[in-house]
């Protein structure tokens, strides 16, 4: 089980770094595992681990739980263009609510991309509808109307901030388009962690 954590400022920062926790947790849950840290553990040992980085903010931090340890990793953050391209991959996460790194087949695909230019739209094999990136959960945008994926997605804590706020302009349905609805949204709106927002 992981997550993949946005860090800003100076001293450098975690952004909503609770709930990445609260989701590692959830994360190992339902993938069965056993929790071998608690969320006071952890802080001491990222905390520890952040001191000892010579890496300026923004940068982006993965915690990852592993049967036997726990692990954090660092990398910079490539920004990416403003707009993206997509490589259509019909594909369901075994478990879809947790990030895991046993997905293999899925970050084999994506190690071969440039995300800085490009992503996978991950289509539901059999219902043919668009579930997420597989960097990002997805906004479909059509006028003032959006429609954001709900089942079968990895529920993004950025995506979880944004829907606490974009209700008051904006009317949402919580549904998956279907493939070949596509060209009729204005734009579809990537948001995570990792990638920000772009469209």
């Amino acid at each position: 089980a992981f997550t993949t954590i946005r860090v800003e400022g100076d001293p450098p920062r975690p952004l909503f770094l609770d709930a990445h926790l609260n989701r590692l947790e959830e994360s190992s849950s339902l993938l069965g595992m056993e929790l071998i840290a608690t969320k006071e553990q952890i802080l001491e040992r990222l905390t520890a681990f952040l001191s000892s980085l010579l890496l300026p903010a923004p940068f982006l931090l993965r915690i990852c739980l592993f049967e036997d340890c726990l692990g954090f990793s660092s990398r910079t953050q490539n920004a990416s263009r403003t707009n993206l391209t997509a490589r259509i991959l019909r594909y369901l996460r075994p478990v879809p609510e947790a990030k895991s790194t046993g997905d293999k087949e899925l970050y084999e695909r994506l190690s071969a991309l440039d995300l800085t230019r490009e992503d996978l739209l991950l289509v539901h094999p059999k219902d043919e509808v668009v579930l997420e990136s597989a960097t990002s959960n997805l906004v479909f945008a059509q006028g003032n109307h959006l429609i954001i994926p709900e089942q079968d997605i990895l529920p993004g804590i950025v995506l979880g901030k944004l829907l606490e706020v974009i209700g008051r302009d904006f009317s949402l349905e919580r549904t998956s388009p279907r493939l070949d609805e596509l060209p009729t949204f204005d734009e579809i709106i990537l948001c995570g962690s990792g990638r920000e927002i772009s469209s």
